[in-house]
């Protein structure tokens, strides 16, 4: 990823444990927020309305001071890892331009 702090929080999510119940090699969503359990992709995509956690802090700065609004669902590989974010780092990192100048950046939010 073009963001080191947004890679390293996704390599660590990546590295944590596989839930017990489930089979080796289902697709997982997983949460970039420490601590936050694993859980099967398909089973997160059906549920209404969407699965999100209850972060009080920003997974790329770390800050708990500013409101967190908005997750990032980050395709790597079969699984998916979300992202929470405060608004600051939402605007610095996924919303500027990107080195081409009247291109913006094409991540979906949710």
């Amino acid at each position: 990823m073009a963001d080191e702090k947004t890679s390293e929080a996704v390599l660590r999510a990546l590295g944590g444990p596989v839930p017990d119940d489930c089979a080796v090699g289902v697709p997982l969503l997983r949460f970039a927020t420490e601590g936050v359990p694993a859980m099967p992709l398909l089973e997160a995509v059906l549920e209404d309305p969407l699965p999100r956690h209850d972060s009080q802090s920003c997974d790329r700065c770390g800050n708990d001071k500013r409101s967190i609004n908005d997750r990032l669902w980050i395709p790597s590989g079969a699984s998916v890892v979300v992202f929470a974010l405060c608004w600051s780092c939402r605007v610095l990192a996924y919303d500027r331009p990107v080195k081409r100048p009247g291109v913006v950046s094409s991540l979906v939010w949710s």
